[in-house]
């Protein structure tokens, strides 16, 4: 499963890289100008959105964790107790 997430999250990185080296391209060479600033900043803010979300999964999976190791601990001495 996270292999699976690692790869789908690769594959937006690509993507989304491409995307942004598209409107760069055509701002370059003054293809069109306003699809270019355009797939520049959807390529940028996307690239942004998906660093903004793994970094909030990865504090929300670890605060989980956390919980769940307390909850564990807790069963354990209430098995010890009773």
């Amino acid at each position: 499963m996270k292999e699976k997430r690692k790869g789908i999250t690769i594959f937006n990185y690509l993507f989304n890289l491409s995307i942004l080296i598209l409107g760069i391209f055509l701002l370059i060479f003054k293809i069109n100008i306003f699809a270019g600033i355009w797939y520049t900043i959807q390529g940028a803010l996307f690239l942004i959105l998906i660093r903004l979300s793994e970094i909030w999964f990865r504090k929300r999976i670890e605060e989980i964790d956390k919980n769940f190791e307390e909850m564990i601990k807790r069963l354990e001495k209430r098995w010890e107790k009773g």
